[in-house]
């Protein structure tokens, strides 16, 4: 019930402080964590700067799983909507990236998806190129043609590495 009140403000588009509102389930317990995840994904959802830490603090261990991703991919969304924390939140997803466990890897990808950072592309591409789990290679291809359309270029993954190869042959010619 709690959760759902909290996506009816969503929806609602309260003009009040919605943040000192809903902060109180950011730290409530319940089953499956479906009151802090929907509070999180609420506050992102408005463009509430002031969750940017609580987004911080639940990324990391000792938080469960399903807290850190739903946190890990709301991180780059956030600091994209309210163009703050660019830097730091790539820095702390591109460090997600080498988590052992493939879903703290996803929710990732998703952030730096969401966050549209084109500095991000090496690492996503390292990802797209090496890791052992398909989907989430497949899932960093889509992250990096994402960025690149929100950048201008409008190159795929795959016509951008063919641009590449094109380069280092040519100055292999040269």
């Amino acid at each position: 019930v709690t959760a759902q009140a909290a996506r009816s403000i969503a929806r609602l588009k309260i003009d009040t402080d919605v943040y000192s509102l809903l902060e109180s389930g950011l730290d409530r317990e319940s089953h499956r964590h479906v009151i802090r995840n929907a509070v999180m994904n609420v506050l992102v959802d408005l463009r509430q700067p002031q969750v940017y830490p609580a987004l911080v603090k639940y990324s990391k261990d000792p938080y469960h799983r399903d807290i850190r991703t739903t946190a890990i991919r709301n991180l780059g969304e956030l600091a994209f909507a309210i163009e703050q924390h660019q830097e730091e939140t790539r820095e702390l997803l591109l460090d997600y990236l080498k988590a052992k466990d493939p879903s703290i890897r996803r929710a990732a990808i998703s952030g730096l998806s969401n966050l549209k950072d084109d500095e991000a592309i090496p690492q996503l591409q390292r990802v797209a190129d090496d890791d052992k789990d398909e989907g989430i290679r497949n899932q960093a291809r889509n992250a990096i043609d994402n960025i690149r359309k929100e950048e201008g270029t409008g190159l795929t993954t795959e016509n951008a590495k063919r641009i590449d190869d094109l380069e280092k042959k040519q100055k292999e010619y040269e």
